[in-house]
């Protein structure tokens, strides 16, 4: 676990030929998710992923 991450001083940088972004990471409670898992918080890793959602269509119908 990245010490910065605990503190909430951790950016995760991107760039894509559709622009650049900053995300600020903040684990305020990695020892409590290590504790569920079994283990220590030396011993965890959190991954991130970030990928495109389409919008599901909703339909209103007037009754």
């Amino acid at each position: 676990m990245v010490p910065a991450a605990k503190t909430g001083n951790a950016i995760i940088e991107t760039q894509s030929n559709g622009g650049a972004y900053s995300l600020l990471l903040s684990i305020n409670n990695s020892t409590d998710i290590a504790k569920s898992l079994g283990t220590m918080d030396t011993n965890i890793s959190i991954q991130a992923n970030i990928s495109l959602v389409e919008m599901a269509k909703q339909i209103w119908i007037d009754l």
